[in-house]
């Protein structure tokens, strides 16, 4: 990051050494692809919600974007955090590891 600029996305909250994973997604649109002359790729998620209890979650709607242009979109996307070293893994998740729990 070049000095004198703010980042684009703080978090005050503070979450303990975790593992993460997709729980599930809305709606997801495809529109385009980054191909070998894309300049720059963009992340745009916007939280909508974040829940702290003994599960750890996170509710977003996000954008991926190519030299400017929205390429993918995605809605109500679920990320999951669990505690590191912990056996306990995302519902749905058929194969932990593949959802990288339950793992050394």
């Amino acid at each position: 990051m070049r000095s004198g600029s703010s980042p684009a996305f703080s978090w005050d909250g503070w979450v303990p050494p975790a593992r993460g994973g997709a729980l599930g997604v809305g709606e997801v649109k495809f529109t385009g692809m980054v191909i070998p002359t894309t300049k720059t790729v963009q992340y745009v998620v916007d939280l909508k919600r974040v829940i702290l209890r003994r599960l750890k979650l996170a509710i977003a709607d996000g954008v991926m974007k190519a030299d400017g242009r929205v390429i993918y979109a995605a809605t109500d996307l679920r990320v999951g955090l669990f505690e590191a070293g912990s056996s306990q893994q995302p519902l749905g998740c058929l194969n932990p590891s593949v959802c990288g729990f339950g793992m050394s």
